[in-house]
């Protein structure tokens, strides 16, 4: 699955929404892959991601608003990440990163695409003062600001290929 990682969220806690809609467990019609919303706090949901192979991930997930849009911000929940078998020295070597999503539906399909990195990469190579980034081997990682990292999805998140081709998982 392609995802632009961010080192800061994607949202601030006033664009914060909730949608009782979301809480459920989803999954695409050709897909083993599991995709469970729970409610996590007022505004905030945690996402328990399964793979067709069973190894599941949990996730701090944030819906909000920016614009028209609707957006999913994930983030690996601390405990995931502390309890990976491995040792210490390895585990603090593991940065969890943020990474967004675009909702543009919710119920009775959940319709989500993620910000494509390639589009991004493109963008990048004639503008590349336009948002804060490094590169890690062959891979961009976002180092904005919140601010920063709105900017460019307001501005470019209606563009064609801004996002992944939307993907429709339904009520499991």
């Amino acid at each position: 699955m392609a995802c632009v990682p961010s080192l800061q969220p994607f949202f601030t806690p006033a664009d914060l929404t909730f949608e009782p809609k979301l809480v459920g467990k989803w999954s695409a019609d050709n897909s083993n892959d599991s995709w469970e919303f729970r409610r996590n706090g007022d505004k905030s949901y945690m996402l328990i991601y399964t793979d067709k192979n069973g190894q599941a991930g949990h996730f701090d997930a944030h819906l909000f608003k920016l614009g028209d849009l609707m957006l999913l911000d994930l983030y690996p929940d601390d405990d995931t990440v502390e309890n990976l078998e491995a040792p210490d020295f390895y585990r603090v070597h593991i940065m969890p990163i943020h990474t967004l999503a675009r909702i543009d539906s919710i119920g009775p399909t959940l319709v989500m695409s993620f910000m494509h990195p390639k589009w991004l990469d493109e963008h990048l190579a004639t503008n590349p003062d336009s948002i804060p980034h490094t590169r890690v081997k062959d891979r961009i990682v976002l180092t904005g600001t919140t601010r920063q990292l709105q900017d460019l999805v307001t501005k470019h998140g209606a563009t064609e290929n801004f996002f992944t081709r939307p993907m429709d998982l339904l009520p499991h």
